[in-house]
């Protein structure tokens, strides 16, 4: 591999291409291929080294996960060249897709470097006919869903629901990270929250609606790796809006 020089007006800074290292209790956390993944997409960076990668440019860093959070993820996730190989499509060109907002990105990347998508990636994809109308088809199936609720969609809210579906943060959710499940997910997620802040543990109306909501937030979520903790600096939902309601409420 040749020795790469960066170039100065290169819009990806340093801090964008290099994640924290993860730390425990038993102090850091250095996985066999880790560094060697990260090296490699350090000296990949999309603006700059380009070239080096025959299949295009990696969608993002290897994440520093935990054996357990390694096996999760192969259960739950196939790579995303796997995909692209059943689909016949080139992977350079879907990672291409990523990085100009055309497609999602990869929920997890392993720490060899191994980009991992559910195995519905496409779906969406083909249900719009091709990429170019991944974003209208997506905004028209969303505002429907909102509709069907009584409650319409702003363009805030659409606009939000697209950008959150291209990080590739629902696919860390949500079984199916269709626009309907996105837009039930959002839309049960305050109430639930809104519940658990006045609590009527007494009153059975209160725990049916509780439960009901519950069980049709649970229906939609996947368990979570414990990764996913540190992603998103919080507890996630399952932990507070499943786990926690049924512990203390149901």
């Amino acid at each position: 591999m040749r020795s790469p020089t960066r170039n100065p007006s290169c819009r990806y800074q340093p801090g964008e291409t290099a994640p924290s290292s993860r730390s425990e209790s038993g102090g850091q956390v250095e996985r066999e291929g880790y560094l060697l993944g990260l090296r490699t997409w350090q000296e990949s960076c999309p603006c700059c080294f380009s070239s080096i990668h025959p299949e295009g440019v990696p969608t993002g860093p290897p994440m520093p996960l935990e054996d357990d959070d390694v096996a999760y993820v192969r259960r739950e996730f196939v790579p995303l060249g796997a995909v692209c190989a059943r689909e016949g499509i080139p992977l350079a060109k879907v990672r291409d897709m990523v990085h100009t907002g055309q497609s999602p990105k990869p929920p997890y990347v392993l720490p060899d470097g191994t980009e991992m998508v559910p195995v519905d990636y496409f779906e969406l994809i083909h249900d719009a006919g091709n990429v170019e109308r991944l974003r209208e088809h997506f905004v028209e199936r969303f505002e429907s869903a909102a509709r069907r609720h009584g409650d319409p969609a702003t363009r805030r809210d659409t606009r939000q629901a697209w950008v959150e579906y291209l990080s590739g943060e629902y696919f860390v959710c949500l079984k199916r990270a269709t626009p309907e499940n996105i837009e039930q997910k959002g839309w049960l997620v305050p109430r639930i929250e809104h519940l658990m802040r006045e609590p009527r543990a007494n009153d059975p109306d209160w725990r049916n609606e509780l439960n009901s909501m519950v069980e049709e937030l649970d229906a939609l979520e996947r368990p979570f790796a414990a990764y996913d903790r540190i992603r998103f600096g919080s507890a996630n939902s399952r932990e507070r809006l499943i786990t926690t309601a049924r512990r203390s409420y149901l």
